[in-house]
């Protein structure tokens, strides 16, 4: 096996027990948030869902609404690819509440941009996002990203 068909088969077995739970796409470019949902699906299966935003207020707003089941794990987003620039609210923003929010510990969040302004870089890492993926995204910096951020977020949550 090659190194991008083990990386495949790892993160495949990573996500395997995740693949029913959503993924959350928010950008408000709606041709690189339809690639990003399209990227996803062929990575991880196209019965994965994605559900996507067109920005960081219509996330926050569908995840105080409770639209998944808050008591189990089975609805419970654990994947999100914020972008940084978008109205209302930004990724970063996004990214401070969700961390502040103890039922999203273990959601492995990205933010996304087309520019790599390192003080956007440097915000991301001080409010706890998982990575920083430029636009466009390459597969293999993704799935090696997500597949580390996974393993961490899996062992952390082990007990004892």
């Amino acid at each position: 096996m090659d190194g991008l068909s083990e990386t495949l088969h790892d993160a495949a077995a990573i996500v395997s027990s995740m693949s029913m739970r959503p993924v959350l796409v928010v950008d408000d470019d709606e041709d690189d948030s339809f690639i990003l949902a399209k990227r996803i699906k062929s990575l991880f299966g196209d019965k994965t869902q994605v559900i996507t935003f067109k920005n960081g207020a219509q996330m926050l707003s569908y995840l105080k609404e409770g639209a998944y089941d808050a008591a189990s794990q089975e609805k419970k987003p654990w994947l999100a690819l914020l972008d940084i620039n978008m109205p209302k609210v930004d990724g970063i923003e996004v990214l401070r509440q969700l961390r502040g929010h103890e039922a999203m510990d273990n959601m492995v969040i990205f933010i996304v941009s087309g520019a790599q302004n390192m003080l956007d870089v440097g915000n991301a890492c001080n409010y706890g996002a998982d990575g920083f993926l430029a636009k466009p995204l390459s597969t293999m910096e993704f799935l090696e990203i997500l597949h580390e951020k996974v393993m961490e977020k899996a062992k952390a949550a082990r007990p004892g």
